[in-house]
């Protein structure tokens, strides 16, 4: 029989509390239950129709190499760039009826749905746009059928990046203000656990065949964002939070200089920013392992999404050892460990630049990648707690948002050198789609940088107290606090 205390540890007692908030074991349980439920509806979204079917949507539309990475990935963090920051540092200091995140989370949900949909319908358009011609004529232009949807899709994507910025940057600041922090990595394990097996049931039954139903796809998944984060929001309450700083000046000018002052003057966090930057970076050429699967293993989608699914249940087994494994031994320590195995992996990978293993391709990509999924279920149930171990918990939006802003700042150029990268070594490799088996190159040579800042990382947590009692280092003096979450 499932005995709720092996996942909630203490809750013999009564109560669990998080600032103002107090759970009781059921309350717990249903907080879990909407908040998981805002993930996997997330996930179905974020990564498996934009990761995975966007590309080949893409690239069937003619996209090159370049431009599949600039509309896919540049467009989303060039918004998230001037966005992000500026959401986090208005939501730390909102104060509404309803909290300080979920105002915001309310009113851009319907847009984000609403923008899926119109990229589902975005065929249609052009087809309205050109009629049964084949090409579409605008102020002396000609421009094709495919560049026009293409054209349509990259314009739906901005509105959905500008809306998604409030949903992508204000749901993990949700999770810090009411989780309480005894339970935050068993959490997150849950969290990762729940995206994992939205993943694997769309490559399962859906990814096959998602470029032949691409509409429906995306018009059934927008109505389902946009109902699953309502009743999200409807029903995940947040406390009460003591109000923002009395002795800082309104207006634009000073909120920047308060930004600037408060996140970029002590090294620690400098060194947070750097060694997010560069894992984040590899993540540039992500968009192109599907490719490589497909197009240059000519691996079929069922293939794919047969894998995925299985190796995803492999994901799902780890995640709460690798949870333990971060409470165990603190989550910048295992964060560390998972950056040099996650380098030594991609290195490993590049096999196929030199050979290709015929029938025994998709055998040898499932070892691949159940090791991968072993690897990711490491850093991504550290990565997060990294951040809520260090940044200043009353203003923990603010870092996260300046956290955003750097990252955005190097992977706008980033995501585009990844695809010119691409289109560079096609030029080399020739016809057949060979550049693709490149891709774990590029992920290796970008994650040993962040290898090297997360150890002088470590290094500087550990002299300002580390295990022994480290306090995330005050630049001014400080509010009264959110009571810590116990």
């Amino acid at each position: 029989m499932l005995n709720l205390n092996n996942f909630f540890p203490g809750s013999r007692n009564k109560y669990f509390t998080c600032g103002t908030l107090k759970y009781t074991l059921g309350g717990m349980v249903i907080l879990f239950i909407w908040l998981l439920w805002g993930d996997f509806i997330f996930n179905i979204f974020d990564i498996a129709l934009l990761q995975q079917v966007m590309p080949l949507k893409l690239k069937a539309l003619g996209a090159s190499d370049t431009l599949n990475a600039v509309v896919n990935k540049s467009l989303a963090a060039f918004i998230a760039f001037f966005m992000t920051p500026f959401i986090s540092f208005r939501s730390d200091r909102h104060r509404g009826k309803t909290g300080r995140r979920i105002p915001f989370l309310r009113w851009s949900t319907p847009f984000v749905g609403l923008f899926m949909v119109l990229m589902g319908f975005s065929d249609s358009f052009a087809a309205l746009l050109s009629g049964t011609s084949p090409v579409f004529q605008i102020a002396g232009l000609t421009i094709t059928k495919p560049a026009l949807t293409l054209i349509i899709i990259s314009i739906f994507l901005v509105g959905f990046d500008f809306t998604a910025s409030f949903v992508n940057t204000l749901f993990w600041y949700l999770i810090n203000d009411v989780v309480p922090q005894k339970v935050m990595s068993r959490f997150i394990a849950m969290f990762k656990i729940t995206g994992f097996l939205a993943v694997m049931l769309f490559n399962k039954f859906i990814f096959p065949s998602s470029l032949d139903h691409f509409r429906i796809i995306f018009a059934v998944s927008g109505a389902a964002y946009v109902i699953g984060f309502m009743i999200m929001c409807y029903t995940v309450k947040e406390g009460k939070y003591p109000g923002p700083h009395s002795e800082e000046k309104p207006g634009f000018i000073p909120a920047i200089k308060t930004y600037w002052r408060e996140c970029f003057s002590h090294k620690i966090y400098i060194l947070v920013f750097f060694t997010s930057v560069f894992y984040m970076l590899s993540s540039a050429s992500s968009n192109f392992a599907i490719l490589r699967n497909t197009a240059s293993l000519r691996l079929s989608l069922q293939d794919v999404g047969n894998m995925n699914f299985y190796t995803g249940i492999v994901n799902m087994a780890v995640l709460f050892p690798a949870a333990w494994l971060a409470d165990r031994f603190h989550p910048l320590r295992t964060f560390l460990w998972g950056l040099v195995a996650y380098f030594i992996l991609h290195i490993l990978q590049c096999v196929w630049i030199f050979k290709d293993f015929g029938e025994i391709n998709l055998p040898l990509l499932y070892v691949f990648t159940i090791a991968q999924n072993c690897i990711t279920a490491v850093l991504v149930t550290s990565e997060i707690p990294v951040y809520m171990r260090i940044f200043p918990r009353e203003k923990y939006g603010q870092f996260c948002g300046a956290n955003a802003m750097i990252r955005t700042l190097f992977f706008i150029p980033g995501s585009v050198l990844a695809g010119y990268f691409f289109d560079l070594i096609s030029k080399v490799t020739g016809p057949g789609d060979q550049q693709y088996r490149y891709y774990p190159l590029w992920t290796a040579a970008v994650i040993l940088p962040g290898i090297f800042f997360a150890y002088f990382l470590l290094k500087e947590w550990k002299t300002l107290g580390g295990d022994n009692g480290f306090s995330a280092p005050a630049v001014l003096p400080p509010p009264t606090p959110i009571d810590d979450c116990v």
